[in-house]
């Protein structure tokens, strides 16, 4: 038991170092490119949930879209953002910040390729509601990943600058639109949410893995405790218990060294 004590408060100290090595590191270089890798990102996710939107007048009119098959379309994308957060939330504590970030790109930029071949309202509809899940899980794991790169005394600022980054991809989105829309048509909206494509490269090769977000495998397994050469008198042994219910403990000698004692106490027992 004291050994697993031990174990235990050995954690929490490196715990605490670690915490303590974050407060006292200053925003770098290294952490600016992370805040521009991963704030581009933001601001793409955000520029695809409203994409659809200004899209819509012309899907309305190729597709003869009802009302209902609109809302449908739309509420898609939020419905999936739902489910994305849900599931790639708990991910990132399992396989990293980083790994769950790479998935939620690769997966709400794939989708917005399938966008652009979109056939109905139906095919449309399924694939904004995949893509919201990329999409509802790269917010908040991203919000997670630059929020354990700053310490206490700058991270308010710091994570306030990274959160602006959404509503600009929004206004983005309708300034897109207005531009690109009438003359190249609704799939030229979609064209301009693949660039986050190019973001994964460096989300791979240049940037880190959060601390908090690849603990040690020693430090989250629960240690075993150790008793030393005290343990439950097994049945049947040299060393039993009066009854295999008993709650004794026996100090029982060490496995190898049994044959080693007998023989010691024979010598010292025989003849002189």
């Amino acid at each position: 038991m004291t050994t697993f004590v031990a174990d235990g408060e050995a954690a929490k100290a490196a715990n605490a170092a670690l915490i303590a090595r974050l407060e006292r590191l200053p925003v770098t270089r290294r952490l600016t490119l992370i805040r521009v890798i991963v704030g581009s990102a933001t601001f793409f996710d955000a520029y695809t949930v409203l994409a659809i939107a200004f899209a819509m007048p012309q899907l309305v009119d190729e597709w003869n879209l009802s009302s209902s098959q609109v809302g449908l379309i739309l509420s898609a994308g939020y419905l999936g953002q739902l489910v994305g957060a849900l599931v790639f939330g708990a991910l990132a504590e399992r396989i990293g910040r980083l790994h769950t970030l790479l998935i939620t790109i690769v997966l709400f930029v794939s989708m917005d390729i399938a966008c652009l071949f979109a056939w109905s309202g139906t095919s449309m509809m399924i694939f904004r509601f995949v893509q919201g899940v990329g999409t509802g899980g790269e917010v908040p794991v991203a919000s997670a990943y630059i929020n354990e790169f700053i310490g206490a005394r700058k991270r308010g600022r710091f994570f306030l600058m990274y959160e602006v980054i959404f509503p600009a991809g929004l206004m983005f989105a309708g300034i897109a639109a207005y531009f690109l829309a009438p003359v190249f048509g609704w799939r030229a909206l979609f064209v301009v949410g693949l660039i986050p494509s190019v973001l994964a490269i460096p989300l791979r090769w240049l940037m880190p893995e959060s601390p908090a977000g690849s603990p040690p495998r020693a430090a989250t397994r629960r240690p075993r405790p150790s008793y030393g050469n005290w343990r439950p008198t097994p049945p049947n042994s040299a060393c039993r218990c009066p009854s295999r219910s008993s709650a004794r403990w026996t100090r029982c000698p060490r496995p190898g060294r049994t044959g080693a004692s007998s023989s010691k106490a024979s010598t010292s027992s025989g003849p002189s």
